[in-house]
């Protein structure tokens, strides 16, 4: 007998099970229990106090749209009252080469150059080509339906693996005009051998290929022509006032307005399943709970080996899940409390370069990010990580520290958790954060570190050693790769949110489609799964949104 009955209950207060439990609760109509084992819900939306008292750092996302949050912006018309504000930066990106620091390239954001001529002009420094294929890009994204097909591809469950999703379908329809850049060879290469054949300049193709592989995605897989609108889909980054938080706040506001019920420091140990059937939770203190229905918001790993075992799925199923390579993509995510933010030597050619929400402090080689990748999966540190800055002041954000200072959180790639030991990565977090401050100050000459109030160090080693989910310090949770994004993630039989096997169960995630950033589209989809499933209301429908 359970000790206490919910319609459903979630495992895990992370995003993207805080969304599919705020729906379930506000417009499916249930009783939605959600249980947390750290002691605040959040998950990548979380922002801490750890760099110094007084400023606020992200401790897992930080730049992200206002159309990551589409659906709860439409559908709950409190979310941008209860926390959901965003502030803008006039450059989008920026590169600067260290060896030659007053060398520098500057994408503007959209809201500031939403026709794409500022940045543009910027390129053509380099090549007038390039300029013109960036604003065909532009174009394609912006103006011809790109971005449309998009959001109705991670806003949707995804299709049946045979058949195309909105996204896939855009591009076949592009690549059939004459004037069409893009083709299906180019749409199979590398990041690396793609930019090489669209793109004339290095300095465009570097600044670009450090973006992704900052993504945590290995330039040299192949992610295709794709890749390349990730410039246009910087240029609408914005960050969160106040914090990321402040969007968990507010969706965990709505949840308990409209009656939702959670538990931090509650870890489940089980789902209970009965002749096949999720019949509800087990924690690990032994507290039995019931449930009609049960969403899973753990890692594909901890879902099957752990939450309801092997003896539960095809062989098929957990040999797969088993499969998906968790080792490669992690980050050094320092975040510095600083007495200002940097002024670059660069701001002589071009002043703007110091509102840039993001600095790649880079050597201008398009191939160095896919070094630095191969050293990695040989389990080798690379010499001199490339590292970018993502400033904020009490100018740009009151809020997230005292009037007058600075946060920067910056970021270089480096190895899994397992490959140092603790005494290992002790001193290993404050070399790097050395070799951070170096690295800047090399292009920013007033950042030393008598500049330095205080720095919170999140290194795979402190990401492992909190979050299960990201037991190798991934904060992706699975490597990313044609085989694992979009319409197969994690694994085709769970890409559109049930286990198959389990009536009842349902799951999502950072590791399911369309992509691993912080947006709320997982969380949505697994609700849409369900609606499906309980003929529950569809807000997207009686709205009449494509997605």
């Amino acid at each position: 007998m359970a000790d206490e009955k919910f319609d459903v209950v979630v495992i895990g207060g992370g995003s993207k099970a805080l969304v599919a439990a705020l729906y379930l609760q506000a417009y499916g109509g249930m009783n939605v229990c959600v249980f947390e084992r750290m002691h605040e819900l959040g998950g990548s939306w979380c922002s801490l106090e750890r760099l110094a008292p007084g400023f606020i750092g992200d401790t897992h996302s930080s730049t992200m749209s206002d159309w990551y949050f589409l659906p709860l912006l439409y559908d709950f018309p409190k979310f941008e009252e209860y926390g959901a504000k965003f502030f803008g930066y006039k450059v989008g990106l920026a590169q600067v080469i260290k060896d030659d620091p007053e060398n520098s390239l500057l994408i503007y954001s959209y809201f500031d150059d939403p026709t794409g001529e500022k940045s543009a002009k910027e390129i053509a420094r380099y090549s007038e080509r390039d300029a013109e294929t960036f604003l065909k890009f532009d174009d394609m994204h912006f103006r011809e339906g790109r971005r449309e097909a998009l959001l109705e591809t991670i806003f949707n469950l995804a299709p049946p693996p045979d058949q195309p999703d909105p996204l896939e379908r855009w591009y076949r329809e592009y690549m059939k005009r004459k004037d069409a850049i893009l083709d299906p060879q180019i749409m199979m290469m590398s990041m690396i051998d793609s930019g090489r054949a669209l793109f004339e300049s290095v300095e465009y193709r570097a600044l670009m290929t450090s973006i992704i592989a900052r993504m945590d995605i290995n330039p040299m897989k192949p992610m295709g022509g794709g890749a390349w609108f990730i410039a246009q889909g910087r240029r609408e980054n914005n960050r969160v006032v106040g914090g990321t938080h402040n969007i968990a706040h507010a969706v965990i506001r709505l949840f308990v307005e409209n009656g939702g019920k959670f538990y931090t420091r509650k870890e489940v140990d089980k789902i209970i399943i009965e002749n096949g059937t999720a019949k509800g939770i087990r924690l690990v203190d032994g507290t039995e709970v019931g449930a009609k229905i049960v969403v899973s918001g753990q890692d594909p790993y901890q879902l099957a080996f752990r939450l309801i075992g092997k003896e539960h799925l095809e062989r098929k199923v957990w040999m797969k899940v088993g499969a998906l390579d968790r080792s490669e993509n992690m980050i050094n995510w320092y975040t510095f409390a600083l007495h200002d933010i940097p002024h670059y030597r660069a701001a002589s050619r071009n002043p703007d370069i110091d509102t840039a929400q993001w600095v790649h402090i880079a050597n201008g080689d398009d191939a160095e990010m896919a070094k630095e990748a191969c050293l990695r999966y040989a389990g080798i540190e690379p010499p001199c990580p490339q590292v970018r800055c993502c400033p904020t002041n009490s100018d740009i954000d009151p809020t997230r520290q005292p009037e007058g200072k600075a946060t920067l959180l910056v970021e270089t790639l480096t190895l899994p958790k397992d490959f140092r030991s603790e005494r290992e990565w002790l001193k290993y977090k404050m070399d790097m954060a050395r070799h951070m401050i170096n690295e800047i100050n090399r292009v920013a000459p007033n950042i030393t570190w008598d500049s330095v109030i205080g720095v919170d160090t999140n290194s795979p080693y402190d990401i492992g050693s909190r979050h299960l989910n990201m037991a190798t310090g991934n904060q992706l949770v699975v490597d990313p790769n044609p085989a694992t994004k979009g319409k197969f993630a994690p694994i085709i039989e769970w890409a559109r949110h049930r286990i198959p096997g389990v009536k009842n169960l349902y799951a999502t995630g950072s590791a399911w489609s369309s992509f691993h950033s912080a947006y709320c589209g997982q969380g949505y989809k697994c609700y849409k799964a369900v609606a499906e499933d309980f003929d529950l209301r569809k807000p997207w429908e009686e709205k009449g949104r494509p997605w």
